[in-house]
């Protein structure tokens, strides 16, 4: 990994560069999603604006976020990466992390059945991007808010999916580790979500190419300042808790 200590110019310099750009080209992407969209977009200026202490960051997110609202569309695909499934799940970040008030249950509901209409039974693939696992991080981010119990996921919901995990006939950890999740939601224990793994998973998959001037969709070896800005932002001062945009019901 590397620190900060190891690198203290480059880091800096690679996220003003991210925002600068982003700032400048966010409004013009046709794309709302997580991975190579708004919501994308909006995540980093959240923890951008808490790392920097400064205000205009967290306001252009807000102003992105209503992008979204009048962007959405039941055209979109109900995926992870680049539709419904990623947004809803970034909405509920957004609401957990204490970037934005909202009772979850108002804010995604049209969501919610939107997506929860799919059969995870007929689903086929394991992708995070377009399968079952972008719609299982979904579920288990929506039921980890214990001041908001989703009232749309039923114990059928779940249990199919459950179902659709086994069917993949794949002996794995992860598969494993979910099914175990999803059973705690089952029997109403409580059980850990780790949001800030699966961010890095997708902030891995939106780079800044400084050698092009492009936000480059591969991996590089500047992710590991992302990742770091990310986890510095976490221990700062929130600063902005008192000014946290309230989202409402789209």
């Amino acid at each position: 990994m590397i620190t900060k200590e190891l690198m203290p110019d480059k880091t800096e310099e690679i996220l003003q560069r991210i925002a600068r750009h982003l700032m400048l080209h966010s409004s013009f992407v046709n794309d709302c999603g997580l991975f190579y969209g708004k919501m994308g977009a909006v995540i980093f200026f959240f923890h951008y604006a808490r790392h920097t202490g400064q205000v205009v960051y967290e306001d252009f997110a807000g102003e992105l976020i209503e992008e979204i609202y009048e962007e959405i569309n039941v055209g979109l695909p109900d995926t992870f990466a680049k539709g419904l499934c990623g947004i809803a799940w970034g909405f509920e970040y957004l609401i957990q992390q204490g970037f934005v008030e909202g009772d979850s249950n108002e804010v995604l509901e049209d969501l919610d059945n939107r997506i929860l209409e799919r059969d995870v039974r007929r689903i086929k693939n394991f992708d995070l991007d377009t399968g079952l696992k972008g719609l299982i991080h979904y579920v288990l981010m929506r039921c980890s808010n214990k001041n908001s119990i989703p009232v749309l996921l039923d114990r059928s919901y779940v249990t199919e999916m459950i179902s659709g995990l086994k069917s993949l006939g794949t002996k794995d950890t992860e598969i494993s580790d979910f099914c175990s999740l999803l059973n705690s939601i089952l029997e109403k224990r409580s059980f850990d979500y780790n949001s800030e793994n699966l961010l890095y998973e997708i902030i891995g998959n939106v780079e800044y190419n400084g050698k092009n001037g492009k936000i480059d969709p591969l991996k590089t070896e500047e992710s590991d300042p992302l990742k770091l800005s990310y986890q510095n932002s976490k221990k700062l001062s929130p600063g902005l808790g008192s000014k946290r945009k309230k989202i409402q019901p789209g």
